[in-house]
């Protein structure tokens, strides 16, 4: 497996090249994911693994970050892999982040191949045991098929989020997240809770759900995802809480863009 390596030394080079001033954070995760769909369409097991690092400017808030991940889907004796990678440029203090994003997916399997581009801005807000997330922008979508040949389509992503702290090491986090993809739509509710191990080794698990609903042209499609996973964060120095690390680490939700058809 080179996917690990290749997310550290993403991590790495990214640290060595930041201004000596600058100060580094990281954050590695893995998950496996099983995705049931409705109307007999079947079910397949996704196993991810992924990577963000940041270098920001002390003084000034100012951070710059970059995205990594790899994904594997079977089911029904087919698989497909998929990359992604992108970043973000945010400011940030002691009670919000606001910021810009871009990311590429690339999804293929023998004779298909499909590939996303979606560009954007977030923006989250620090208030006591809550943060509150908003994200949106316009996505860009090409596929190449050996069968029909290649076309392209655009449309546009919004989403919301609220994640609580009931212990500083244990975050309860909802969100949801709506895309309209030329006349197809889709809408995800996802709960989730993520538990820091210990403040000295930081190590967390989380687990979770997503409601799909998929629409338009014909279809209709609902599925339900469940997951979990490790992640494991680089900032800080010493101990420090669960609650401390994501809101001084890379940003998670607010840079990603994930509807179902990423995974199908």
């Amino acid at each position: 497996m080179r996917i690990l390596p290749l997310l550290l030394a993403s991590a790495c080079a990214l640290a060595f090249a930041a201004p000596a001033s600058a100060q580094f954070a990281a954050t590695l995760g893995a998950d496996y994911s099983h995705i049931s769909l409705s109307n007999g369409g079947g079910d397949g097991n996704i196993w991810t693994v992924n990577g963000a690092a940041l270098a920001s400017i002390p003084g000034i808030g100012f951070n710059i970050q970059g995205n990594l991940g790899y994904n594997n889907l079977s089911g029904g004796g087919d698989n497909a892999d998929g990359w992604n990678g992108g970043g973000a440029a945010f400011w940030a203090d002691d009670m919000f982040r606001i910021g810009a994003t871009a990311n590429y997916d690339s999804v293929g399997a023998d004779g298909f191949h499909v590939h996303f581009t979606n560009y954007g801005g977030f923006a989250e807000w620090f208030a006591g045991m809550f943060t509150l997330g908003v994200k949106g922008g316009g996505v860009s979508v090409g596929a190449d098929a050996s069968s029909f040949g290649s076309g392209s389509t655009t449309g546009s992503y919004v989403g919301g989020e609220v994640a609580g702290y009931a212990m500083p090491d244990l975050a309860i986090t909802g969100t949801i997240d709506y895309a309209s993809i030329s006349s197809l739509h889709e809408t995800d509710f996802t709960p989730q809770v993520e538990w820091l191990f210990s403040e000295d080794v930081p190590v967390s698990v989380y687990a979770g759900y997503t409601y799909s609903d998929v629409g338009g042209e014909g279809i209709s499609e609902n599925a339900n995802t469940f997951f979990i996973g490790l992640r494991f964060y680089v900032n800080g120095n010493g101990s420090a809480a669960l609650i401390d690390r994501q809101r001084t680490g890379t940003v998670g939700w607010g840079t990603a863009f994930a509807p179902l058809a990423r995974a199908l």
